[in-house]
């Protein structure tokens, strides 16, 4: 999951490289996209998927993951290590609803990208037996001291054994070969195991209207910027079959209109907080939950981010 960050970290040709190839259809005909504090990104011409280009090597990448990515953001790995929000432990009793027409004898969860571990710790509370990874040192360190499984090996690593469910909560956008990953998620999942993927949604409302100020992009560390139409055609090329792709709120840990200096974003941010903190007054009104969710997640355009359940198909990954 990603950090507050305050602003796009500036990029040094040194650690840039060119990208030739599309990671979702190998396609090579680029067409520019859009330009962002000193990033440029581009829309590959056979698939649509936009990415960024140049971009920072791997190599640089997984430094900066491994040290420092954290030490930028401090008040979000605070966050991490606090109470789970509600709807964490919402997404942890759902999932535990997949599985109630299978007897099995205990649930296995991953989060990958777990930072200090709110995921794990919203997941062990409705009883899985949940595990997280993530390559900041810092962050599985101070996970641990709350008692979580947190470790610092990666998603492809045979010693985590398998799992009932993997979550990935705003990671794809940060890997640096999005088809590896699904491919490596696939390989820790049991046969009909379940895979929940968040992403940034760059078909919103509030990405086509604000476009290079829209507060979501990060074109420094999200690599790619995902459409529903880009997420299912990874998913489906890793062995993967799309349940159901929806909208979420969008009160998750991108959240970043505090540092726009745009008066709308600000403005829109105080009445979006409003109906959310008034919601559950609303909703005891017949129908009024359906209602309230349109308004703000729609009309308000504050639906921004996708969330994705699949499964792994049997004989896949």
């Amino acid at each position: 999951m990603s950090p507050n960050w305050d602003h796009c970290e500036q990029p040094h040709a040194a650690n840039l490289e060119v990208v030739q190839d599309c990671n979702l259809c190998r396609g090579q005909t680029f067409n520019q996209e859009l330009k962002v504090s000193g990033w440029n990104l581009v829309r590959c011409s056979r698939c649509n998927l936009v990415f960024t280009s140049p971009r920072y090597t791997e190599e640089y990448l997984k430094s900066l993951y491994e040290k420092s990515y954290y030490e930028k953001a401090a008040s979000y790995l605070c966050g991490q290590l606090s109470a789970p929000y509600e709807d964490l432990y919402g997404l942890a009793k759902s999932a535990r609803k997949l599985f109630k027409e299978e007897k099995r004898p205990r649930l296995r969860s991953l989060d990958v990208g777990c930072g200090g571990g709110v995921v794990v710790q919203a997941f062990k509370s409705m009883g899985w037996e949940s595990v997280g990874i993530d390559p900041s040192e810092k962050a599985i360190e101070s996970g641990r001291r709350l008692g979580l499984d947190l470790r610092t090996v990666g998603i492809g690593s045979p010693e985590l054994g398998d799992f009932d469910l993997v979550t990935a909560l705003h990671v794809l956008e940060h890997t640096y070969s999005p088809q590896k990953f699904l491919r490596d998620a696939g390989h820790r999942l049991k046969e009909n195991g379940y895979f929940i993927l968040e992403v940034p949604n760059y078909e919103s409302h509030g990405s086509m209207k604000w476009r290079q100020n829209w507060p979501h992009l990060f074109p420094d560390l999200h690599l790619y910027q995902f459409t529903p139409s880009t997420v299912r055609r990874y998913l489906e090329g890793a062995h993967f079959e799309v349940l159901r792709i929806y909208k979420v709120n969008g009160r998750g840990p991108l959240e970043n209109y505090d540092s726009n200096p745009r008066f709308d974003l600000l403005f829109r941010k105080e009445i979006k907080n409003g109906i959310f903190n008034i919601r559950k007054l609303i909703y005891w009104l017949p129908g009024s939950k359906h209602f309230v969710r349109w308004f703000y997640w729609q009309l308000l355009g504050y639906g921004e981010f996708i969330r994705v359940l699949s499964r792994k198909k049997y004989g896949g990954g």
